[in-house]
């Protein structure tokens, strides 16, 4: 259905998409003179490069197939977003404000399940052992992961305008369940089955079993929401 759109709709305007190719490459200059003239050494120039290689892309597709094409592809092209490197600037509050969370969030919910625990900042006092909730369990990686997954989902499986709206909104609860959900399951493992479960290799398998437990909740929900 897609093919059949593209050749129906025809080429349009051409030269509009100069604009966004001319904004696109001034980032990607503004990119360049703050990694070798401003900060050198900073990473903020990754952002602007990236942002500024999509919107030039999407000023070069625009040129090459006129407008109402670029415009049935723009979905397609915005997943590009998801691969851009976002600022520390913007990332470190939202993660340190997703940790609290996580620990306030496990804290409440291991007390209505039983356990005595007391919270400390992002550490959960436990009568044997304490455990910190780190950075790692905040969400921030499952969070980005999540809305590309939705945004995906709601591309391939051509979700309407308001349907995709609600995927992406699920994409952080999905994310912030899903650490509640690893933290209180480590928890349990802890004080059941001793620090085993907080080394290395059984830590990381319980974050890739909740990314995968929230993709496939999301995508469950993009394929319900597709059905006319």
């Amino acid at each position: 259905r897609a093919r059949a759109e593209l050749f129906a709709a025809g080429e349009g305007n051409r030269w509009g998409g100069a604009l966004p190719l001319a904004a696109g490459g001034g980032l990607v200059a503004l990119g360049h003179w703050y990694q070798v003239g401003l900060l050198p050494g900073s990473l903020g120039y990754v952002f602007l490069e990236g942002a500024g290689l999509l919107i030039a892309t999407g000023g070069l597709l625009w040129m090459l197939a006129g407008w109402p094409r670029a415009r049935l592809l723009a979905g397609r092209l915005g997943l590009l977003v998801f691969t851009i490197p976002w600022p520390e600037s913007l990332l470190q509050p939202l993660a340190q404000f997703l940790q609290r969370a996580v620990a306030v969030g496990a804290s409440v919910l291991l007390r209505l399940l039983g356990v005595e625990v007391f919270r400390e900042g992002n550490l959960l006092h436990f009568p044997a052992t304490v455990l910190h909730v780190a950075g790692a369990c905040s969400g921030i990686r499952s969070l980005m992961a999540f809305f590309a997954v939705a945004a995906a989902c709601a591309a391939f499986l051509e979700l309407r305008r308001g349907r995709t709206l609600l995927l992406l909104l699920l994409a952080p609860l999905v994310a912030v369940a899903g650490n509640l959900l690893r933290v209180l399951a480590t928890s349990f493992l802890v004080l059941h089955g001793g620090g085993f479960w907080l080394r290395a290799g059984p830590h990381d398998l319980m974050g890739l079993a909740v990314v995968l437990l929230g993709g496939g909740v999301l995508f469950r929900a993009a394929q319900a929401w597709a059905v006319p």
